[in-house]
């Protein structure tokens, strides 16, 4: 055996259960800001939470927990550079049972994938096909519904299906009633 040989070979050990918030930063998007509030997960866009789309987030976790290490390049690195981690272009922070980690990702001069736990000295170099399940980009993260719109906003909904006449029902938000017509034809 080889000392390599005892040590974890996995990247992650998440409790994705007791993780309360996700941070993703990356110099060619804005932060992406993950809350949990309750048992589902928010994304905070322009100041506002939205739903973010819940797989994505299970799937962040267990692909983080399933990452295995390729090589344990460095156990007390005086220089970071040829790892790309003096700048990196990733970095990832959770929140479990209110402890934060961090997760730096960097890339060196061979195109390999290397991070590293904040400010550990341990570098690992990782399969870079773990990069997809952590896009930089909030849309990416932004829950999957096909409205995602407040009841108070609606003033009007049209429903036209072929050639029938076309169903209007129109809202007044002053005395919070709907109305509503086919074929100009009050229903």
């Amino acid at each position: 055996l080889q000392p390599n040989d005892l040590r974890e070979p996995h990247l992650a050990s998440i409790d994705a259960a007791a993780v309360t918030a996700v941070r993703i930063r990356n110099a060619a998007h804005p932060e992406v800001v993950l809350n949990k509030q309750g048992e589902f997960w928010m994304l905070t866009r322009f100041g506002k939470p939205t739903p973010a789309n819940q797989e994505r987030v299970s799937r962040l976790f267990g692909e983080l927990n399933a990452a295995q290490i390729r090589e344990f390049a460095s156990d007390a690195p005086t220089n970071l550079e040829p790892f790309g981690l003096h700048q990196p272009f990733l970095e990832l922070e959770w929140t479990e049972r209110d402890k934060p980690a961090l997760l730096q990702f960097g890339l060196n001069a061979d195109n390999r994938v290397f991070c590293r736990y904040g400010k550990e000295p341990f570098v690992y170099r990782i399969n870079p096909s773990l990069l997809s399940a952590i896009p930089a980009d909030g849309v990416k993260w932004q829950g999957l519904g096909i409205l995602n719109l407040s009841t108070l906003t609606v003033r009007r909904i049209v429903i036209a299906e072929g050639d029938a006449p076309a169903v209007t029902l129109r809202h007044d938000p002053d005395t919070n009633t709907w109305q509503g017509e086919i074929a100009g034809k009050d229903i």
